[in-house]
């Protein structure tokens, strides 16, 4: 169902947020989609039976209107939130596997750049860092965060490609890169 304005998903994401049990809940909800509101117009609130789901997309590029780029964050929120962090799908996929470095060279390029091994351990969304000050805007933040980092990633790859490739070791690519 498509919605013009802000406006209506706001009347929406209230009469879904009428159905939430918990009053502590429905009103951290209620202030996070707020916040959400101000930078994605189309914020969604869909109540089950023991979670919420609140999705918000946001509108990278737009060649008139015709092929949006558009990303899509989906917190699945369980009734121990805000003591316990949420479940995050960005376009579908699951945050924590976009964190994890699963070959060699990626773990050593984030030790390189970040000087840690991994950067699932120090984001936002680990339990250990996990805390109910945390806004669902925080997550965001980071998220387009690591989307950056993880270009920076691929650049500097590519350049040492390149360097190997036209046998030119001299050539300092990364400082215009990063």
């Amino acid at each position: 169902m498509e919605f013009s304005t802000t406006n209506n998903y706001i009347e929406m994401n209230n009469i879904e947020l009428e159905k939430i049990q918990s009053r502590s809940i429905k009103n951290r909800i209620k202030n996070d989609c707020i916040t959400l509101y101000k930078k994605y117009h189309n914020v969604l609130i869909e109540d089950a039976p023991n979670n919420t789901a609140i999705e918000a997309v946001e509108i990278l590029s737009t060649n008139n209107n015709l092929n949006a780029k558009k990303r899509t964050y989906k917190f699945i929120i369980t009734p121990n939130y805000p003591f316990h962090p949420p479940k995050i799908y960005i376009n579908g996929y699951p945050y924590m596997d976009m964190l994890q470095m699963r070959r060699n060279y990626e773990r050593d390029m984030v030790k390189k750049l970040r000087g840690n091994d991994c950067l699932c351990c120090h984001s936002l969304n680990c339990s250990a860092n996990w805390s109910p000050a945390v806004r669902l805007y925080h997550i965001i933040d980071e998220i387009n965060g690591i989307l950056k980092f993880k270009k920076d990633i691929i650049n500097l790859l590519l350049s040492a490609k390149i360097k190997i490739k036209y046998n030119i070791p001299y050539a300092y690519f990364e400082a215009y890169l990063v």
